[in-house]
């Protein structure tokens, strides 16, 4: 048993008769998340709350079968007694700091029962908000048949029935609590240059048994050299943030390392960490979160003295087109971002100018999604219709990305005089339904593509050169920046068409050098 108290001199008296009182605890650790030795999982501790008909020291059989290494019944009562006592006799009890139980038992016994049923003995196991986690029952046909008889059927034969559920940190409530054990985790870019900040998602939680963890449980993420923005700051560690589960996905903002380190750092890694606490944030803290196993990791390139291209495009289009026996609309959407790694392979000055072109060495597509949908109706002489009601995705049809460059021109005084940024193409697959109601009044769909193998493609081209002459599409943007910040941002809006069809793209862009 821990010593809770340093005893001197005239305490020993006291100290003495606590440890009558102390034995109530079992064992249990003091600290909430704190290990108590020999237990691998998390320690559990639970207090009896009720025991109603029954005359019995139910603490003592419940203690006797349910503690294990990991789990240990309190008695509460017990220790706020110890400490009142300890008030009185004027010595100090701040350091009865007990944890807080996370479960709750309830007893109930009942005889002289109508029906065929005569007596019933129930046990209850709860969390601490209520939620019923298990519950144990022995009944009784026999109008005669005594407590005695159901204590033995609860505890003492070879076959009762709490007997087979021990240890209950393995047999309840690990499946109750269903703890993290595995997750992804989803950079929103794997190659990061320094300082810069990307999103991460971590979803997919799940416990040993791969069913989704609940949401009391907590994780940690720890990020080796950057920084984790969001999450509570860990009070031994604040590089360290903790969260809830929640609904199952967890948002956070990564900072990659910079500066000083930025010559040292080529990689580094997000680990998540599973905990033990599980009780409400306003009983114990988020900041007071305990690390425990680490169930996943993920590993970040640190892109250093690159030059780099973040081009973010949206692109929607409307169209209406009517014939003598139909009528059709399509909208679609999609955005995205591309991120070219650059070199440069002219660099020369002319009157004072100075002029650079890059050319592209890596790139890649993140954060793309979009929908198209359509509605086309056609009629008959007769007065019979058709509809095609269109949902469709928009995604990339595979991971190619296409390659560009970059020619800026510097003013003497090193401003951006002009930008020049090379056009992409995009391939987009299609992938759907199409809900149709025939001219029969049948209804069925289709998918779209059509057949198994097949890519329904959607080439879309981005033509970025504002002096380009395009036809119904006009270039309009700006761009502003210097070569000694070695920033350079701007846009870019394609607008136009034709009598049939409308579309917009827009396009802001950042150049780092």
């Amino acid at each position: 048993m821990k010593k809770l108290l340093m005893v001197t001199g005239g305490m020993l008296a006291v100290f003495l008769a606590g440890v009558l009182v102390l034995t109530w605890l079992s064992q249990a650790p003091l600290v909430q998340g704190i290990q108590g030795p020999g237990c691998d999982g998390c320690e559990r501790t639970a207090v009896l709350k009720a025991a109603i008909n029954i005359d019995r020291p139910m603490e003592a059989y419940l203690a006797e079968r349910a503690t294990s290494s990991c789990f240990h019944l309190v008695n509460t009562d017990a220790v706020i007694n110890y400490a009142e006592k300890l008030n009185q006799q004027g010595l100090p009890s701040k350091s009865l700091m007990f944890k807080e139980p996370e479960y709750y038992f309830t007893a109930e016994y009942e005889d002289s029962l109508e029906g065929a049923i005569k007596s019933r003995f129930i046990i209850q196991l709860f969390f601490y908000n209520g939620e019923l986690v298990h519950q144990w029952v022995t009944t009784s046909e026999r109008p005669r048949f005594t407590f005695n008889g159901h204590l033995n059927r609860m505890f003492g034969n070879p076959s009762a029935v709490f007997r087979q559920s021990v240890p209950l940190d393995v047999h309840v409530l690990n499946d109750f609590e269903k703890r993290p054990y595995d997750c992804a985790i989803k950079p929103e870019r794997e190659n990061v240059i320094p300082g810069e900040e990307v999103k991460v998602e971590i979803s997919n939680i799940r416990d040993i048994q791969d069913q989704t963890s609940r949401e009391f449980n907590r994780l940690i993420v720890q990020a080796v050299h950057g920084e984790i923005i969001e999450g509570a700051d860990i009070a031994a560690d604040p590089s360290l943030k903790a969260f809830q589960v929640g609904g199952g996905q967890i948002n956070f903002t990564y900072r990659a390392p910079g500066g000083s380190s930025e010559e040292e750092v080529s990689e580094d890694t997000i680990y998540v960490y599973n905990a033990c606490e599980v009780l409400d944030p306003k009983t114990v803290p988020l900041e007071l979160t305990t690390l425990k196993d680490k169930i996943a990791e993920k590993k970040l390139k640190i892109v250093k003295k690159t030059p780099v291209l973040d081009i973010n495009f949206n692109s929607s289009s409307e169209s209406d087109l009517s014939g003598q026996t139909s009528h059709a609309t399509v909208s679609s959407n999609f955005s995205g971002t591309i991120r070219y790694y650059l070199k440069l392979v002219v660099s020369h000055t002319d009157d004072g100018e100075i002029y650079q072109s890059y050319e592209s060495t890596q790139c890649e597509v993140t954060g793309f999604h979009g929908t198209w949908k359509g509605f086309k109706k056609s009629w008959t002489r007769g007065g019979k219709t058709r509809t095609e009601v269109s949902k469709i995705t928009m995604n990339l049809c595979d991971k190619y990305c296409p390659s560009s460059a970059v020619d800026v021109v510097f003013d003497r005084k090193g401003k951006v005089k002009e930008v020049k940024l090379g056009g992409f193409k995009l391939q987009i697959c299609l992938q759907g339904i199409i809900e149709i109601t025939d001219y029969d009044g049948r209804k069925y769909t289709q998918k779209v593509p059509f057949s198994a193998g097949e890519q329904f493609k959607l080439p879309e081209t981005f033509y970025l050169d504002p002096k380009s002459n395009l036809g119904v599409f006009q270039i309009k943007g700006f761009d502003q920046g210097s070569l000694r910040s070695g920033l350079i941002t701007g846009t870019r809006i394609i607008t136009g068409g034709n009598e049939y069809k409308t579309t917009k793209k827009m396009i802001t862009y950042q150049l780092r050098l």
